[in-house]
């Protein structure tokens, strides 16, 4: 009788001890996805803004130009003087159309 009482503590302890490890992987997971949807949907709303900015960009050189200087060069002088100046530009691969891509792809 003694040994089926220590096999059966035993079995009990390890039972207990299998659905705690059950809860704690549980809840480690859960907070990693719930950190992983905060991160995506801030990177998406990055995109968004990023997005936001290549459209108003376009919209202020299209009012700037006239029939002297086109959008394209007040563009490309605005951002030179942005590079003379140490700030860093966008690149050339850098436009609504590809961040509505990555929001796309995103949500």
């Amino acid at each position: 009788m003694t040994e089926a009482m220590i096999v059966a503590v035993i079995a009990g302890s390890f039972s207990i001890l299998s659905g705690l490890i059950a809860a704690v992987t549980t809840v480690s997971s859960r907070r990693s996805r719930e950190r992983w949807e905060s991160l995506t949907s801030e990177l998406v709303r990055a995109h968004e803004d990023v997005a936001a900015f290549h459209r108003l960009e376009e919209m202020y050189t299209d009012a700037l130009a006239t029939d002297e200087r086109s959008a394209r060069s007040w563009k490309l002088e605005i951002r030179q003087q942005l590079r003379d100046t140490g700030h860093s530009t966008p690149g050339q691969g850098a436009t609504a159309h590809r961040s509505a891509q990555r929001i796309a792809r995103l949500s």
